[in-house]
């Protein structure tokens, strides 16, 4: 398989943002947790529901195991279009998510990665001071913003790559 990357997962990501049916818009940050994780973990599963505690399950995009053990989990999000008014559930949402794994799998990691989608300069700052947040108080192992501009180009906030995100789960 050739090295798939962070440009070429956003390729795939505009390509397939209007129709985020099957999650087909994401499926070049599949590829690239394969290549990244695969000599880390032995199984990596998309979409697996995973019980929490006796009254919550939960689907994380990403669940990766050795030895048939649960050892990490990232989730993946993109704001677009409503992002300003939907930006406070998002962020109870990310932070929530955080604390119930904590509290239940206590051994094990977990990241989250956000792709925002030209969003206003204000929106972007918010959402970069929550994921400084995130990472900071050890809610997440790993975190990643990825901003895209309506050119297509794109940049990450120092500390939230998505080097630093792989970093953090191996």
């Amino acid at each position: 398989m050739s090295e798939i990357t962070l440009s070429t997962a956003l390729e795939t990501y505009s390509s397939w943002k209007t129709n985020k049916r099957k999650d087909h818009h994401l499926q070049g940050f599949e590829k690239i947790f394969h290549q990244a994780f695969g000599e880390y973990y032995d199984t990596i599963l998309k979409d697996k529901k995973i019980q929490e505690s006796a009254y919550r399950s939960k689907k994380w995009d990403y669940s990766l195991y050795n030895n048939n053990e649960l050892e990490a989990v990232i989730e993946l999000k993109t704001l677009h279009k409503s992002a300003n008014k939907n930006i406070n559930n998002r962020m109870e949402e990310a932070a929530g998510s955080a604390a119930l794994l904590r509290q239940s799998l206590k051994g094990v990691k977990s990241a989250y990665l956000i792709i925002g989608d030209t969003l206003d300069k204000r929106v972007e700052l918010r959402w970069k001071l929550f994921l400084e947040d995130l990472r900071n108080s050890g809610s997440y192992d790993g975190v990643c913003g990825v901003f895209l501009s309506k050119d297509g180009t794109y940049h990450s906030p120092p500390g939230l790559a998505i080097e630093d995100l792989i970093n953090s789960l191996t």
